[in-house]
């Protein structure tokens, strides 16, 4: 009796473990695999998150006017965040790492829904320099899309692959 008594508390024992072990895995799978958005901190004093879960610029391929482009290009939305206690100056930048990619003279790009320039226009690349104060945090709407007055014949075939980082100048 007492032997059998013992084998239930510890089969009982087993199969509450083992559910418990189950519904932790299925549970942190799950909430890992539907975050819905990426931190981002490479040595950096700023906290970084894009809601599109990563850097690359997710561009609209339909060629579109200024205007057009204000309402309908897809949105890139960036949390940056400074928990220091000092002023921050950072710069958002625009980078292509494939050679055959669309030219930036052929894109245009807005921020904050503010005025609609060319990406070549830009200096380096960076197309957005702000300072962030103590503890404050700031949300960059970046909108990009290929002008439907610039695209030629020419640029059939060609990619959008770009990216863009938040640097900070120290």
């Amino acid at each position: 009796m007492k032997i059998e008594s013992y084998l239930k508390k510890r089969l009982s024992l087993f199969i509450i473990s083992f559910t418990f072990i189950v519904l932790l895995t299925i549970g942190s799978t799950f909430a890992m695999l539907n975050s819905k958005s990426d931190k981002v901190n490479e040595g950096s004093d700023l906290e970084i998150v894009y809601e599109n879960k990563n850097n690359n610029l997710m561009s609209s391929t339909i060629p579109m006017t200024k205007e057009d482009g204000l309402i309908n290009a897809i949105p890139n939305v960036i949390h940056i965040t400074n928990s220091k206690n000092y002023n921050i100056k950072y710069s958002l930048k625009v980078t292509s790492e494939n050679n055959n990619t669309l030219g930036l003279n052929k894109m245009y790009y807005s921020i904050n829904s503010s005025d609609v320039q060319l990406l070549s226009d830009s200096n380096d690349n960076i197309i957005y320099e702000d300072v962030i104060e103590p503890d404050e945090v700031v949300t960059l709407n970046v909108r990009v899309w290929v002008g439907l007055d610039l695209i030629t014949n020419d640029d059939q075939g060609k990619s959008l692959d770009l990216k863009y980082s938040i640097i900070e100048d120290k």
